[in-house]
Order: structure tokens, then C-alpha cells, then sequence
């Protein structure tokens, strides 16, 4: 193909090319919605789980003939919230992953258009590149893809109240407060350390399938 005026000359078969390119890229937009959707769905469906355990735990505490066993219903509780915070966060990562391929994938659908006319590749709203979005995002400690902070919280508190209440039943002194600080805080560390680890290993292997880099001294 021969450039003119800074765009590339088409052949008959392009228009059909390009019909079909923007049917997959508005199907991968259409994938990756739905994909957000799925995982605030999981998201919203915790947060209301955990908001009736503490209602329940409240009504448990507050009287009636279930005081007696109102550590053992902690003990519960918290347990079955911290694994299901846990399943929720390996799924929230899984799916921003998959959000990340679908963009990618649509980036390179991108990419198609701007060659053949590399006057609109200052106007394309984001990079012309199978490379973009990154996976991680290290520049903002908050800001993990996919490790939603309130899911990281929640798991580290679900931990550490799961530590202190079991530890209660042996000791009535401050080793169950320092059993749920020591146990928080290793929760913490090893969530970010699982979702720092699973993120760069996706990175690593998409790099494998990278057709089209981001190039900065291009003007993409």
C-alpha cells in the first residue's frame, strides 16, 4: 500500500476488512462490560453478606437466649466471610485480567485503523497498542487492578477477628488482641503479595502475545 497525504491507500477488500474489524471490536467492548458488571456484581453481593453478618452479630450481642454463644457465632461468622472475601478477591483478579486481554485485543483492532490513516492517531482516545493497559498499575499503591482495597480490608480484619475470637477461648489477656494484630497484619502482606504476584505473572505471559507495542516517539 502507498501512503497519501499521510494516509495509506485502501484496496477494495478494506471496507469489508474494516466491517469486520469494528463487529469484533464492538463485540470485545460488549465482553469487557460485561465482564465490569460481573465483577462488581460479586463485589456488591459480599458487601451485603458482610453488612448481615454484623447486623446479625449486633441483634446476637444485644440479647435474647444466643449470648451465651455469641463467640462462637463470631467465630463463624468471620470465618465464612474471610473465605468468601478470599474466592471474591481471586475472582475480581481473574476478571480485570480478562478485561485487560479484551482491551488489548481492541487495541490492536485500533491499531488496523490508524495504519491505514495516521492522520486520526492524534484523535484515537487511547494507545494504537496490544501492550496498553498495563496490568499493574505500581504507581498507586491503592490502586490494584482488580485487588479492590475494600476486599483486601475486609479479608485482613475477617483474619484477624478470626485469630483474636479463637484465641479468646483459651486466654482472657492481650494475646488475642496480639493474635489479630499479628494475623491482620500478615493478611494484609499476603494479599498484596498473591495479587502483585498474579498480575505480574499475567503481564509476563501476555508480553508473549504483544503484535503491536506502544511506540511514544510515533505520536500514538
Amino acid at each position: 500500500m502507498k501512503k497519501e497525504n499521510g494516509a495509506m491507500k485502501t484496496n477494495p477488500s478494506d471496507s469489508l476488512s474494516a466491517e469486520f474489524l469494528l463487529t469484533e471490536y464492538n463485540a470485545l467492548q460488549d465482553r469487557a462490560r460485561s465482564l465490569e458488571e460481573i465483577k462488581s456484581g460479586r463485589l456488591n453481593f459480599f458487601l451485603l453478606v458482610v453488612g448481615a453478618a454484623i447486623a446479625g452479630l449486633s441483634n446476637l450481642y444485644n440479647g435474647g437466649p444466643f449470648v451465651s454463644v455469641y463467640r462462637i457465632g463470631v467465630l463463624v461468622s468471620v470465618l465464612v466471610l474471610f473465605l468468601l472475601g478470599i474466592l471474591t478477591l481471586k475472582s475480581a483478579v481473574d476478571y480485570s485480567m480478562a478485561i485487560v486481554v479484551l482491551y488489548r485485543r481492541a487495541g490492536r483492532i485500533r491499531r488496523w485503523f490508524v495504519d491505514r490513516d495516521e492522520t486520526i492517531s492524534r484523535y484515537v482516545a487511547f494507545e494504537p497498542a496490544d501492550d496498553r493497559p498495563r496490568m499493574s498499575m505500581p504507581s498507586s499503591f491503592f490502586a490494584w487492578r482488580g485487588g479492590e482495597p475494600v476486599l483486601v480490608v475486609i479479608n485482613m480484619v475477617s483474619a484477624g477477628v478470626l485469630v483474636g475470637a479463637g484465641l479468646s477461648f483459651i486466654r482472657n489477656d492481650i494475646l488475642p488482641w496480639a493474635g489479630m494484630g499479628v494475623t491482620a497484619l500478615l493478611t494484609w502482606i499476603l494479599q498484596n503479595l498473591y495479587i502483585a504476584k498474579k498480575l505480574d505473572k499475567g503481564e509476563r505471559l501476555e508480553e508473549k502475545r504483544v503484535m503491536f507495542p506502544f511506540r511514544p516517539d510515533s505520536g500514538e
